[in-house]
């Protein structure tokens, strides 16, 4: 086995033994995203002519990435003739050899536009920018994060994770003096420092970028920066646990480095100094990350959390910015504001002692979740769970037509609320050529509800006829009290459930641990009667029964036509609906 399947989970390596192969090159374009060799187009980093003409030129060039880019930043810097900062970048790395690719004058004129970074992140493979989390913020982003930073002649701004300088070249800043970055990308620390050479020609200070690891000592210990602190720390930094060094740190316990990042980042602030981090959305719900969340709540000054909606290219993570003042006392109350599509309101919390919760919500939207919870008997901690089936090989298991010794199965997307569409694949279920499967008594239970994994929404659907699924779709056996398997699965797809759940989660997969906080009422042998009679007329194809089930499910946890009237506009959009 080589070194890299030590990234590759050990059930994943179970399997192999168990299909008689070490995944050769499967794993690489899909399964493991650190080993795949993909690249992916920047195309929400910047928008810029020219660009096109010089991605076709380097598709066949076979230099390495910093003889490439060398000759790229002397074409950017050949315009500023014989400075004192260009002829210290040439000292700098001019040994490196150098590569001439025509470059448009339209890009070369312009010294505000990062094309170096987006022709850098079109270079680099999708398995080594999953490895270092290196995902770089488009300048819609930065403009958002730094519209309020004012750097005065005496402030200091720092990017801990600059990579090729978006924030850095977009911070207004009357001289290279007051910017400071780090990366542990030689080549993307290069591109930063001829993009700040570019941007500030007639300044005497050679840009103050390290290519050290920010989250390592030896970059404030060894003189570089030896007791520095800084008024502004923004960043984007990476995100995960580190798969090939294990950090260490008393606060951070979970090993997430933009957490550890954050934290290191917050010790190296002046008093009063501001903090921006670009962060994924898991900071702000996941258990495993308390840790961060307790430190945030009672260390920091919380200004203000925008959620974003926006994707990284090649990343499917929600993500939210943070920024936070720095105090020198414990945080026992906090206030803060919470943007998220256009929306700007105020939360206000007391932290008490153990507390962990960055709440996310407004004072009427909070007061309904406070009700819902209230009104809450039994979870789905008790009941069963199941993934579904990952074949190890869709394109050859998974049959479009059926065939003698193949039955359906199930995908997402076939998914529905209460009812399965048509199956789409056929498979010969043969478990012990399949890559991964849950117990035989999950798929083949009499009675299952299932539901779609990689979805904003919950949407559970129904089964009785002891089908199988792809891992696109889970499987929940539910228990809780009072309740049979068809009330639970109105409840599931109620507004009601839709919207407790897009409120206290930011995930875009509908994760079990999410899933089993769902508070359900105590309900009387009436009650869950008539909810399981109302179900079993959606599933006979009546829909006009699941807004009764709606009606149903908002009476027994005492809403008022305010409360109701409000959670159907968050749902469906500014509507009028009747009180």
């Amino acid at each position: 086995m080589d070194s890299s399947q030590n990234l590759i989970s050990a059930a994943t390596q179970r399997n192999w033994g168990k299909l008689g192969t070490e995944g050769s090159g499967k794993l690489k374009s899909r399964a493991n995203k650190t080993r795949s060799e993909k690249t992916v187009v920047p195309d929400n980093y910047i928008c810029q002519d020219g660009l096109d003409a010089v991605v076709a030129q380097i598709s066949s060039v076979a230099a390495s990435d910093t003889e490439l880019f060398y000759g790229f930043c002397l074409q950017k810097l050949s315009r500023l003739g014989d400075r004192e900062n260009v002829r210290r970048f040439v000292s700098e790395y001019g040994g490196k050899g150098c590569v001439d690719v025509v470059v448009p004058d339209s890009l070369l004129s312009d010294t505000g536009c990062d094309w170096l970074g987006y022709l850098y992140q079109l270079r680099v493979p999708e398995g080594q920018r999953n490895l270092r989390g290196q995902y770089y913020t488009n300048s819609k982003i930065v403009d958002d994060m730094l519209a309020r930073v004012t750097l005065g002649k005496d402030k200091s701004f720092c990017d801990p994770c600059c990579g090729t300088g978006a924030f850095l070249m977009n911070v207004k800043a009357d001289s290279l003096s007051q910017l400071y970055g780090a990366d542990i990308d030689e080549v993307a620390v290069m591109i930063a420092k001829a993009n700040l050479i570019a941007l500030y020609p007639d300044d005497a200070t050679y840009p103050q970028i390290y290519c050290e690891d920010y989250l390592e000592d030896s970059l404030f210990s060894a003189g570089k920066l030896s007791g520095k602190r800084f008024d502004y720390i923004y960043t984007n930094p990476p995100w995960g646990v580190c798969k090939t060094y294990p950090y260490s740190s008393d606060v951070i316990l979970s090993g997430e480095r933009s957490s550890l990042f954050f934290v290191k980042a917050f010790g190296q602030l002046k008093a009063g100094g501001s903090l921006n981090f670009l962060l994924p959305s898991s900071l702000l719900k996941v258990k495993a990350h308390s840790d961060f969340r307790s430190f945030v709540l009672r260390k920091t000054r919380m200004e203000e959390i925008t959620l974003f909606k926006e994707r990284f290219n090649g990343v499917f993570t929600d993500f939210f910015s943070l920024s936070a003042i720095k105090h020198e006392h414990e945080e026992q109350q906090q206030s803060y504001r919470v943007r998220s599509e256009g929306k700007t309101f105020t939360v206000n919390k007391s932290v008490a002692k153990g507390d962990t919760e960055i709440r996310l919500n407004g004072s009427e939207e909070q007061q309904i979740l406070d009700i819902i919870e209230a009104r809450g008997y039994d979870t789905l901690c008790n009941s069963k769970w199941a993934l579904g089936i990952v074949t190890g090989d869709n394109k050859n298991k998974l049959k479009k037509e059926k065939e003698p010794g193949t039955e359906a199965i199930y995908t997402g997307k076939e998914i529905g609320h209460y009812l399965l569409g048509e199956p789409t694949n056929f498979i010969h279920y043969d478990r012990s050529q399949l890559q991964q499967c849950a117990k035989d008594e999950y798929y083949r239970c009499r009675e299952k509800l299932v539901y779609k994994f990689i979805s904003k929404n919950l949407c559970f659907a129904y089964d009785d006829s002891s089908s199988l699924f792809l891992n696109s779709a889970n499987i929940l056996i539910p228990h809780v009290s009072g309740m049979s398997i068809k009330t639970v699965l109105a409840f599931l797809n109620s507004e009601l459930f839709s919207y407790y759940y897009a409120k206290r989660f930011t995930d875009i997969k509908v994760l079990k641990g999410n899933l089993m906080t769902l508070p359900f009422p105590k309900l009387t042998e009436q009650q869950n009667e008539e909810m399981a009679e109302m179900v079993d007329r959606v599933l006979k194809g009546d829909t006009l029964y699941i807004e009764k089930i709606n009606d149903y499910v908002y009476a027994l946890y005492g809403l008022s036509s305010f409360m109701i009237n409000r959670i159907k506009q968050e749902l469906y959009g500014n509507t009028n609906f009747s009180a």
